[in-house]
């Protein structure tokens, strides 16, 4: 199946290329002038320069999050990384945390041409993928040329799994170039298992998103402002809701609007996943008449009277708006995007609350509910039942973000046993 599969990449390729174009434009220049990369070009690199000892690729901002543990501890031992994402807001993320410590560029099209250029400009010595990413194409021509594939933080739910077996035609290739896929979890792991991978290629080692809010506390990022100082802005309750989709955001609002019957001081931060959906918000809470103000946490915490709602219009104060917060809600939850980091706000030691649909962090979801510190909402009168009794009980609001914190404790040390896991099986 896999000359299929290269059939209709060749047919799709420039309607591909245009619709990423687009996506660029929005983003930093930087980003912009990397665009050759997505057919495996590199004008501005010199031929000269030494190939990377390891390539990372993260999909977006949400993988860029779970490699970076890795990619801060390989820096400190000197290791020349490329890192490649597929989204120019993935590849935004990369300059703002890493600068030029590293090389950060597009991956290139799951065309086998592009990729044959990529292999041959680049020469990796190994490919580290975070989470799920099953690229025929490229998993195939590695295989060929010799290069171990790692996932790390490996996860695959039962939808993908039924449809990489449905499709095991064309993904045959890519699941046989797999080395090792290092899981987040028994469940994820047992899937791979039934995906074809043997026992040796499995193990389990957590989720390296942990790892990377290891040291998130109220105290070690000015960004991050303490709402429980002698001068903290609120004076009464606050929620956050986080990566907040279309559709989501209606749910959100009308649940506060209704939280503010009995508790009309209540403050709602919303942080919309894209900001491209920004207007659209502005327009809802117009609508609904609730009061609302660009979110910036240094005016935030000047002011004495606040509004029914802040909006985050920029990227970057998440962290922020959590560690406000008395709960959060993660968005992407709602609706069928399968969810977003659980563990920021459990590592801020709130409350978290989700809707049903958390089948991209399923592992994260089972750690937290079992621990007692997160609840799952279906509508607007669920989660404003699960603010409201949050907003009623400070104790229990306390005790749950006490049991989430310690779900992301027991999981900081996926680093280290993801390192131990993966290095043998890496040439460095």
């Amino acid at each position: 199946m896999l000359w299929i599969y290269r059939v209709l990449v060749f047919v799709l390729k420039p309607f591909a290329l245009k619709r990423l174009g687009r996506l660029a434009a929005s983003c930093s220049e930087k980003t912009q002038g990397l665009e050759p990369s997505r057919l495996g070009h590199f004008p501005w690199r010199d031929p000269n320069t030494p190939p990377p000892n390891l390539w990372l690729h993260a999909a977006s901002v949400g993988e860029v999050a779970t490699l970076s543990p890795l990619i801060e501890h390989w820096l400190e031992k000197d290791q020349r990384l490329m890192v490649t994402t597929f989204t120019p807001t993935g590849l935004d993320q990369l300059h703002e945390r890493f600068g030029d410590s590293i090389e950060t560029v597009f991956v290139p099209l799951d065309a086998r041409g592009a990729i044959q250029r990529w292999l041959k400009a680049i020469q990796p010595p190994a490919l580290i993928v975070a989470e799920t990413e099953l690229w025929p194409e490229l998993y195939h021509q590695c295989h060929l040329a010799g290069i171990p594939i790692v996932l790390v933080s490996a996860r695959l739910s039962k939808r993908r799994l039924m449809r990489y077996r449905r499709w095991r035609g064309l993904y045959r290739h890519a699941i046989d170039a797999i080395t090792l896929a290092a899981c987040q979890s028994e469940a994820e792991a047992k899937r791979w298992h039934e995906l074809g991978l043997s026992h040796p290629s499995v193990v389990v080692t957590g989720n390296l998103k942990a790892s990377g809010l290891k040291s998130v506390s109220l105290a070690s990022d000015s960004n991050l402002i303490d709402r429980d100082s002698e001068a903290g802005p609120f004076n009464d309750f606050v929620w956050t809701a986080g990566s907040v989709h279309p559709t989501e955001d209606e749910v959100v609002l009308n649940a506060h609007q209704q939280l503010l019957k009995d508790h009309p001081d209540a403050c709602l931060i919303i942080a919309p996943r894209h900001l491209k959906n920004i207007p659209a918000i502005k327009d809802r809470l117009d609508q609904m008449k609730l009061s609302w103000a660009r979110f910036d946490p240094l005016i935030v915490r000047s002011l004495d009277h606040h509004p029914a709602v802040y909006l985050i219009e920029t990227m970057g104060q998440l962290m922020a708006a959590y560690a406000l917060a008395n709960v959060c809600f993660v968005g992407g939850t709602c609706v069928a995007v399968g969810g977003h980091n659980l563990y920021e706000p459990a590592a801020l030691k709130k409350p978290v609350i989700t809707g049903p649909h958390v089948e991209q962090q399923q592992a994260a979801a089972d750690q937290l509910t079992a621990a007692g510190g997160m609840l799952v909402i279906s509508d607007a009168q669920t989660l404003f039942d699960a603010v409201q009794t949050l907003a009623n009980d400070a104790e229990m609001a306390q005790h749950m973000g006490q049991a989430a914190h310690s779900v992301v404790q027991q999981e900081s040390l996926s680093l280290e046993k993801t390192i131990e896991a993966i290095e043998p099986r890496l040439p460095i």
